[in-house]
């Protein structure tokens, strides 16, 4: 993938810097926030990352006077756009297309041991379910958040937290016995609601989502699952995964990871429905890319040439070294959709009652939801 690294400085704030404040110690280790100032984290406005094989183009913003910069009190330009969910749903490359036309992010992720900006503007900022589960969600959390974030401008601007994992960082029903990295010490839907207050009504939120068993397929190659399991073969893992959840009535951190219904309802517990965007996995990497560009330009009122021409999105789709068909038996994976039908058909019966209440299904016109979703997924 081609990219112009570096970062792209405002005019109007290339002269500031600031590191980020920290006095916070965790079990007797250095915090994240202590590595980001150790290493000097230089905040110079927002990190935007141009990648030439972007399908959509920036254009020049407008004085913003219509107010539209999402601005807290202290006058701090807030995440407008989150794209929450889910890994390996094409969420890099989604991300990648924004960046290219202007939303920027903090460029730092403190997942890694050093949480500085290296050559590249990092997408995930991971502050939620890293740092703030470090935290023990300390009463001043929310100053240092504000902290890391870049000074409002006169030009519309959007900063954006591309971190999928945020959507299912969410209380996880009883019936599944989560990881201990999995059981989330922050209730993320909750606790933006707490921080943005009112200004929480200007957040889109953006949410990909893929068919079950093909995301579980692209996890075994691409995260490294393939390699620590005792399993040889991805189907084998699978079956014995659902054979457990059948035996003992509780399912495991994998299986957790594709209950989409379980996560997007706390979401729309805390937060409007019309607030979201729910994009089939194949409508974005196959389907009507542009449609999608638009209508984020549209929310946003983010000018953006999402005449795409069409090229393809940034990023290579490579699931595996073979396709989910050669590494799966028919009869396997309709056992395992008859397996997951329940959460599917929920998760269709809550995107049609978000739908009905102005959240923007992509792709959809109306009928059948679970048709829609299992053929563009």
């Amino acid at each position: 993938m081609a990219a112009a690294h570096g970062l792209l400085q405002s005019s109007e704030s290339i002269e500031s810097t600031h590191k980020v404040d920290s006095t916070l110690f965790v079990d007797g280790q250095i915090s994240a926030w202590d590595r980001a100032e150790k290493h000097a984290l230089q905040q110079i406005d927002m990190c935007i990352e141009k990648h030439t094989d972007s399908p959509w183009k920036s254009l020049i913003q407008k004085e913003d006077a219509g107010k539209k910069n999402l601005c807290s009190s202290e006058g701090k330009l807030l995440p407008e756009l989150y794209l929450v969910g889910e890994p390996k749903s094409a969420t890099t490359s989604l991300a990648l297309d924004l960046m290219s036309v202007g939303i920027g992010t903090l460029g730092i992720d403190f997942r890694t041991k050093h949480p500085h900006r290296h050559r590249h503007c990092s997408k995930e900022l991971h502050f939620f379910d890293v740092a703030l589960n470090q935290a023990n969600q300390a009463a001043d959390e929310k100053q240092r958040w504000l902290k890391l974030l870049p000074n409002c401008s006169s030009r519309r601007q959007v900063l954006a937290d591309f971190t999928p994992n945020y959507l299912a960082s969410v209380p996880a029903p009883e019936n599944f016995q989560l990881r201990p990295k999995m059981r989330r010490a922050v209730n993320v839907p909750e606790t933006l609601h707490d921080w943005y207050g009112e200004q929480g009504r200007n957040i889109t939120f953006l949410t990909l989502l893929r068919n079950p068993l093909g995301r579980l397929h692209s996890v075994w190659h691409g995260c490294g699952m393939s390699k620590r399991s005792r399993f040889e073969k991805f189907q084998d893992a699978i079956q014995s995964l659902v054979a457990t959840a059948g035996a003992t009535g509780k399912a495991d951190s994998l299986l957790y990871s594709i209950s989409y219904a379980k996560h997007l309802k706390v979401w729309l517990e805390h937060f409007s429905a019309a607030q979201f965007v729910i994009v089939p996995f194949g409508f974005y990497t196959k389907g009507e890319k542009d449609r999608l560009c638009l209508e984020l330009s549209r929310r946003m009122s983010f000018d953006i040439d999402c005449d795409s021409k069409g090229h393809q999105p940034s990023h290579h789709f490579a699931s595996g070294p073979q396709t989910l068909e050669k590494e799966t038996t028919a009869e396997f994976r309709k056992d395992f959709d008859n397996f997951t039908r329940a959460d599917v058909e929920e998760l269709a019966s809550l995107l049609l009652q978000a739908h009905s209440k102005g959240a923007f299904l992509a792709g959809y016109n109306g009928g059948d939801v679970l048709q829609w979703l299992r053929s563009n997924w």
